[in-house]
C-alpha cells in the first residue's frame, strides 16, 4: 500500500488505526482505545477476531492483499456529489474550516450522512508484539469523536464546517495531517466524498487565553454598560512547539448594534513560542449605546502574524449590560448550580448573572440592579444567609424584587432572626424531616405534582407561613415544605433543595420542571416539557417597569419597561424582538405615563406621556425635577401606568 500512496498521493488520503487482536496491550490500540474501537466495530459488527482489512471509500476490497492500486485508481472514477474544501490553521488547537457543496453530479444524497474528521500522524514509532514498528497516517485523535456529526445537504446547498483538534504535545506538528470524509451510514457506508490538508508548521500558534475589560471613564467595575466607553486588553498566547511570532497585529470585526468600534486593532509586537502577551499598551476601545437590553456578544478577533503569513481568527465573549436575572451560588464551594444555573441555561435557555459567593462574597450592588434573583444556599447550615445578605436582600425586595430561594438549612440558621418572618414569610417549626416526598397543595393551579427527594439531602426544614402568606407545597406527613408571598415584591421560598429532586421516576417533578414552576409564579414566561407556559396568566403583568440601572446614581441613570408581557419579558434570553405578546389586543397602542416621585408622593418629572404600542422601552432620568433643577439626595420612585395597571420601583440619588 506504500506504493500506492506514492503514486495516487493527490487522491489518495489514508487512516490507519489498529484493532485489540491479536495483542490487547499493542501500543498502537491503546493510544486512542475508543476510536479504535468505534471504527473497528463500525466495519466488522459481527467478527469475533478482527483481521487486517482494507476498506477503500468505505467498501470492504480486500484482506491482506489485493490489487490494491487498480481498485483505487477505479474508484477514483467515480463521480460524487458533493464538493469539499478545506483549510487547517493553528489557533491554539488545530482548527479545520470546510465548505460543502451539493453539486449536479448522478449520484444522490438521501439516507443518513455524517462528515467524520480525523488527525493523523506519520513516521511515528510503535513497539508493537506484532507488524511493523514504523507507521504512517496513524490515527491520533477524531473530533468530536469516533460517531462524527449528521449532516444534512441537498443539491445546490451550501454548508460551512468547523471543528478544532487539541494538541497533544507528543506529536510531531511536521508530520500531522487533517482527514475529512463524508460517508453514509447506511449498509453501503460508502464515502462520499474526502480531504485532507497538512497541519503548518512554519507558522506560529496564537490564540487568547484571557480578557479584560477596562472602563476607566465608567464606574470602573469591569462591565461594558450604557454610555460608557471601554477598553478590551486581550492576552495572546503562542503555543509551543510552533515558531516564534513577528509583527503580531488583532483586529476586532464589527461589533454588534448596541456597539460601535472607535479603535478595532491592537499591536502585540513578538510573541514567542510558549509566551502570552497583552495590548495594554494599544487597547481596542468601542462605545457602548446608551440604552440598550442586556445580552451576550460574540466577538471575532482577527490575528495575523509572521512567519509564513499566518492569518486565523479567534473568538470571546462579553456580556453586555446587567442582565435582570441574578443566580447567587451560595453552596459553599458545593456543585448544587448544575441543579439551579445549567438547567436555567441549557434547559430553559435563559440569560442571567452569576454570582460566587465564597469568591465574591454578598452581591449588593449586583443585587440592587436586578430584577429577578435565584440564590441558593446547598446544605450550608452555618452561613445561608449572613447579616450582610439579609440586608442586601431586604433592600432588594424592598425594592419590588423578586426571589427564589431554596436551602434545606436556612430556618434552622437563621429562624429567629427578624428577616426569616418579615421578608420571607415564614416560621422555623424543625429541622431535619424524614419525609422524603413532596406534594403541591391541593386546588393550587402552579404548584401540583410531586417530589420526591433523594438520599442526598438529610436536614430538610419543617416550617409554616405566616397570615400574609400561602402554603403551596407540604411534605407527605405533614408539615409545610414551601411558602409564597406577593405584596409588594415576590418571594418563593423552599426548606429543600431544588438539587435534591429525584429524577428517577416519569411520574413527579424533574429539576427544571421545578424551577419552571417557582420562575413562571415569579412572572418570567417559562416553558416546561410538553411546551405549556408555567404560571397564571395574572403572573404576566401587562406593564413592567424594571430596576433602574445604575442604582444608586449620581448623574444619569436609566429606566427600562415593558408593555404587554410575554416574549422578552424581564430580558430572560438577552434578546429583544421587538414584540411584546399582549393577551388583548385592545391595550395595545393605549397611553402610557411614566413619572418620578418623591418620598412624600410629590411627582417630581414626567418622563413620557404618549400612547405606546407593546415592546420594551428605555428612558433616561438626569436627576432634575420639571424646572430643570437637579433634585436632592434620597430615595425616589418610578412609576409606570399602562394598559390599566401600574408598576412601582424604588431608586436611591447621591450626590
Amino acid at each position: 500500500m506504500d506504493d500506492v500512496i506514492v503514486s495516487l498521493d493527490s487522491v489518495f488520503a489514508v487512516v490507519r488505526y489498529h484493532t485489540w487482536w491479536p495483542s490487547a496491550n499493542d501500543p498502537f490500540y491503546l493510544a486512542n482505545i475508543e476510536e479504535n474501537t468505534v471504527r473497528t466495530r463500525y466495519y466488522q459488527p459481527d467478527t469475533a477476531h478482527y483481521v487486517p482489512r482494507l476498506f477503500i471509500d468505505g467498501l470492504i476490497d480486500g484482506e491482506f492483499s489485493g490489487p490494491w492500486e487498480e481498485l483505487i485508481a477505479a474508484r477514483d472514477t467515480v463521480g460524487s456529489p458533493l464538493e469539499l474544501v478545506g483549510e487547517v490553521m493553528p489557533s491554539g488547537g488545530i482548527d479545520v474550516d470546510v465548505v460543502l457543496v451539493g453539486t449536479e453530479e448522478p449520484l444522490d444524497l438521501e439516507g443518513p450522512l455524517r462528515i467524520r474528521y480525523v488527525l493523523t500522524e506519520s513516521d511515528v514509532y510503535v513497539a508493537s508484539p506484532t507488524g511493523p514498528h514504523w507507521y504512517d497516517q496513524a490515527m491520533r485523535d477524531m473530533v468530536p469523536d469516533a460517531e462524527g456529526v449528521e449532516l444534512e445537504i441537498g443539491l445546490g446547498d451550501t454548508i460551512y464546517e468547523s471543528r478544532t483538534f487539541p494538541v497533544d504535545e507528543e506529536w510531531d506538528i511536521e508530520n500531522l495531517e487533517v482527514v475529512v470524509f463524508v460517508q453514509r451510514d447506511d449498509s453501503t457506508k460508502e464515502v462520499l466524498q474526502a480531504g485532507k490538508w497538512p497541519v503548518p508548521a512554519d507558522v506560529p500558534n496564537l490564540s487568547i487565553v484571557d480578557v479584560a475589560l477596562l472602563d476607566p471613564m465608567g464606574d470602573g467595575d469591569g462591565r461594558a454598560e450604557e454610555g460608557e466607553e471601554v477598553e478590551l486588553i486581550l492576552s495572546l498566547m503562542n503555543s509551543e512547539p510552533w515558531p516564534d511570532a513577528a509583527a503580531v497585529t488583532a483586529t476586532l470585526r464589527e461589533a454588534d448594534a448596541s456597539l460601535t468600534l472607535i479603535d478595532s486593532t491592537a499591536d502585540f509586537g513578538a510573541i514567542a513560542a510558549g509566551d502570552t502577551v497583552d495590548n495594554a499598551g494599544s487597547p481596542i476601545t468601542l462605545s457602548v449605546a446608551d440604552y440598550l437590553l442586556p445580552h451576550r456578544t460574540v466577538f471575532t478577533l482577527h490575528i495575523e502574524a509572521e512567519p509564513g503569513g499566518y492569518a486565523a481568527d479567534d473568538t470571546f465573549s462579553l456580556v453586555i449590560g446587567h442582565p435582570q436575572i441574578l443566580v447567587v451560588d451560595d453552596d459553599d464551594g458545593a456543585t448544587c448550580e448544575t441543579s439551579y444555573s445549567d438547567i436555567m441555561a441549557e434547559s430553559l435557555d435563559l440569560f442571567f448573572e452569576q454570582w460566587e459567593v465564597a469568591e465574591q462574597g454578598s452581591p449588593m450592588e449586583w443585587l440592587l440592579n436586578s430584577e429577578l434573583v435565584v440564590w441558593f444556599t446547598g446544605d450550608d447550615s452555618t452561613q445561608t444567609l449572613t447579616a450582610d445578605d439579609r440586608e442586601h436582600l431586604g433592600a432588594f425586595l424592598d425594592g419590588g424584587g423578586k426571589l427564589f430561594l431554596a436551602g434545606q438549612n436556612i430556618g434552622q440558621d437563621i429562624g429567629d432572626e427578624p428577616f426569616y418572618h418579615d421578608y420571607l414569610h415564614a416560621t422555623f417549626v424543625d429541622s431535619a424531616t424524614s419525609d422524603i416526598a413532596i406534594f403541591g397543595v391541593a386546588g393550587d393551579p402552579v404548584w401540583g405534582g410531586g417530589i420526591i427527594i433523594n438520599q442526598a439531602q438529610q436536614s430538610m426544614d419543617v416550617v409554616s407561613a405566616t397570615e400574609d402568606a400561602d402554603s403551596v407545597l407540604v411534605y407527605q406527613n405533614g408539615g409545610v415544605a414551601g411558602i409564597t408571598y406577593e405584596g409588594e415584591y415576590r418571594v418563593i421560598y423552599f426548606a429543600f433543595g431544588v438539587e435534591g429532586a429525584d429524577e428517577s421516576s416519569p411520574l413527579v417533578l424533574h429539576r427544571h420542571q421545578v424551577l419552571s414552576k417557582a420562575l413562571g409564579w415569579l412572572g418570567l414566561p417559562v416553558e416546561v416539557s410538553g411546551g405549556e407556559p408555567v404560571g397564571p396568566e395574572s403572573a404576566l403583568p401587562l406593564c413592567l417597569v424594571h430596576q433602574n440601572y445604575p442604582n444608586p446614581f449620581a448623574e444619569m441613570t436609566s429606566l427600562s419597561y415593558v408593555l404587554g408581557g410575554g416574549e422578552g419579558y424581564l430580558s430572560a434570553r438577552g434578546v429583544w424582538d421587538g414584540s411584546g405578546g399582549g393577551r388583548d389586543a385592545s391595550y395595545r397602542d393605549a397611553h402610557v405615563k411614566l413619572a418620578i416621585y418623591n418620598i412624600q408622593g410629590q411627582r417630581v418629572r414626567l418622563l413620557v406621556d404618549e400612547p405606546q404600542e407593546d415592546g420594551r422601552y428605555a428612558v433616561g432620568w438626569d436627576g432634575r425635577d420639571e424646572r430643570g433643577e437637579t433634585v436632592s439626595s434620597g430615595v425616589y420612585f418610578m412609576r409606570l401606568d399602562a394598559r390599566g395597571e401600574r408598576s412601582v420601583r424604588k431608586m436611591v440619588r447621591l450626590k
